[in-house]
């Protein structure tokens, strides 16, 4: 097996935040325009008080699943 990290460490700065309560104008995923994930520190939680993601894209994202998963099962 290979011991390389997944990507630069310059590249996954980008593509994660360090938010353990994400805001819009601090959030490096939605500054970038993207949705929070399980990489990112607050890992795109919608569950938990002491560690949530608000951040809008994330919440859209989450929303919109949820909203298919509705339509598909009526």
């Amino acid at each position: 097996m290979m011991n390389q990290p997944i990507a630069a460490p310059e590249i996954l700065n980008d593509l994660t935040c360090d938010c353990e309560i994400c805001e819009d104008f601090t959030c490096r995923c939605f500054i970038n325009k993207q949705p929070c994930t399980a990489a990112c520190k607050c890992t795109a939680n919608m569950h938990t008080q002491d560690m949530l993601c608000a951040n809008l894209h994330t919440l859209i994202l989450v929303f919109d699943q949820d909203s298919d998963i509705s339509d598909t099962g009526a």
